[in-house]
């Protein structure tokens, strides 16, 4: 299966919503929806308790993992791909996504590079079969951070900072933004093989 055969269209709802993409996969007749949304809290939290009561497929962390749009698309398209051949690398798809975006092989780890405990720089992040479980999701989990949140998609941006924590942590050499988002997906793809 090539890249060519999945599509992302950009979609969107409501007001301020969370940015969206139909990833259409044909040879299903189907199509998933993609969600992001970068949110800035008051003080750092543990949002521990909040994912857990987040749907099957949808995750909290820390901004600081998500390099860029391009790369939570990427990321949400190889999970949609991966959930459609059964190759889970975890007992859920929260928990595979979670390993994907922290290119961790081992659910321990990924929830520790995730950073949920102690954050204030958040990505609402998940892959759904409609719009109105994203848009539900993202209306619950604003209420339940209540005043302390405040959207901030800006925080899901690759800048110079977060690129050279993203090198180092996953110990990649210098490059541009763009080869460092090929190295996370190809990283990533690689978790189905181990």
């Amino acid at each position: 299966m090539t890249d060519s055969q999945y599509s992302l269209r950009d979609g969107t709802f409501g007001s301020n919503p969370p940015i969206t993409w139909e990833i259409s996969l044909p040879e299903l007749g189907a199509s998933l929806i993609g969600m992001a949304a970068g949110l800035k809290l008051a003080k750092p939290t543990n949002l521990a308790p909040q994912a857990r009561t987040l749907p099957e497929g949808f995750i909290v962390c820390d901004a600081g993992i998500c390099g860029g749009l391009e790369h939570i698309r990427l990321i949400l398209l190889q999970a949609a791909k991966s959930w459609k051949d059964g190759l889970l690398l975890a007992r859920s798809r929260s928990l595979d996504l979670l390993m994907r975006m922290t290119v961790s092989s081992q659910i321990d780890a990924a929830i520790r590079a995730s950073m949920i405990s102690d954050s204030s720089e958040i990505a609402l992040l998940g892959l759904t079969d409609s719009q109105d479980t994203a848009l539900s999701t993202y209306i619950h989990f604003m209420e339940r951070l209540g005043d302390c949140v405040s959207r901030q998609d800006s925080l899901l941006d690759l800048n110079s900072v977060k690129a050279e924590r993203l090198s180092s942590l996953h110990s990649l050499g210098p490059g541009t933004n763009g080869s460092l988002i090929a190295q996370l997906v190809e990283m990533s793809s690689l978790l189905n093989v181990r």
